[in-house]
């Protein structure tokens, strides 16, 4: 669907945005193909980097993957802490304040800090009980410096956001961001409640901060290291680096041509992340070898792409009369 929306916002007609979504689908379909040849360890085993992606891709769309490379390696931890932080004339550092996006929360002492009724500094304890041991070391040297609440994309929109400023013992700085966790798609439209069982470890409450950290590691191939929840009665949390090292590419940007390429990278990867799953051998039998799936997925994503249109001219609708 979303390979459709691009090919439509760049003045595809309806034949090509569903030609697209075919290819992209047959993409997956292939890929879901051929990982079922290997066994679960293989599977399990299996990585693609940044690198790998832009030798398959070849092209242009090699190089526009580059590109976004260069510019991922320019955003390390310390690049960060050097665009978002600045030291004081008392020689402490701090989060630069820049509102409305960016707003420090703490005056004084940023442990105090309150977050769905507990401190900071309690919650971090707490997050370090979920990462692995040698992460909870590193981190355990570290103390939290400064807080601050940081607006971010539309998907979180209404969700608590912070970034954590950190510092070792040596005065090196690192920043964590802490996200509230909202609840699966599964169980707001799909009345699932099972999706995380609820366990001594992951009592309810919890649940939607161990879900999503739990999915990154079981689909992204190299997840974050410093990925952990943490969760109190009133809310749950996840953590996560803050840019270290992320990069995306502006699918707009790419040709006809560069996003079929595109999206069959992007189809194979979320093959790969599938293939994780238990039930994998009855996804690779339902989709089985021939179009069939390729032509109804494709006539969905269109179907789909209609909708968000018709959303869309609603919401310029609603705000033209002042409803929002």
């Amino acid at each position: 669907m979303s390979a459709v929306l691009c090919a439509r916002a760049d003045g595809a007609d309806l034949d090509d945005q569903r030609e697209l979504a075919e290819e992209v689908v047959a993409g997956y379909r292939s890929a879901i193909r051929s990982a079922a040849s290997e066994s679960v360890i293989d599977r399990y085993y299996t990585s693609v980097d940044a690198e790998e992606l832009a030798d398959t891709a070849g092209g242009s769309v090699a190089d526009v993957i580059e590109e976004a490379l260069v510019k991922a390696r320019r955003r390390t931890a310390a690049s960060i802490v050097d665009k978002i932080t600045e030291v004081g004339v008392d020689g402490r550092r701090r989060i630069t304040p820049d509102p409305p996006i960016v707003v420090p929360l703490s005056s004084q002492d940023p442990n105090r800090v309150q977050l769905a009724g507990q401190r900071v500094d309690e919650i971090f304890t707490h997050y370090l009980a979920s990462v692995r041991t040698d992460v909870a070391l590193l981190l355990s040297q570290f103390e939290i410096v400064d807080v601050a609440r940081r607006v971010v994309g539309v998907g979180s929109i209404g969700n608590i956001a912070l970034i954590v400023l950190l510092e070792g013992p040596s005065k090196e700085p690192m920043v964590l961001q802490l996200k509230q966790a909202s609840p699966s798609v599964l169980e707001t439209s799909g009345g699932r409640t099972d999706v995380i069982p609820e366990t001594e470890h992951t009592p309810a409450f919890a649940r939607d901060a161990v879900r999503v950290v739990a999915s990154a590691h079981v689909l992204q191939a190299n997840s974050d290291p410093f990925l952990g929840w943490t969760a109190t009665s009133e809310g749950a949390f996840y953590w996560r680096q803050f840019r270290d090292m992320k990069g995306s590419i502006d699918a707009t940007d790419l040709s006809a041509r560069e996003l079929r390429r595109y999206g069959r990278l992007c189809a194979r990867l979320l093959a790969r992340a599938h293939s994780q799953s238990p039930a994998f051998g009855q996804i690779a039998g339902y989709l089985g070898k021939k179009h069939s799936v390729d032509r109804a997925v494709a006539r969905w994503s269109v179907g789909y792409a209609d909708q968000v249109d018709r959303d869309y001219r609603d919401f310029l609708s609603a705000a033209a009369d002042g409803l929002i």
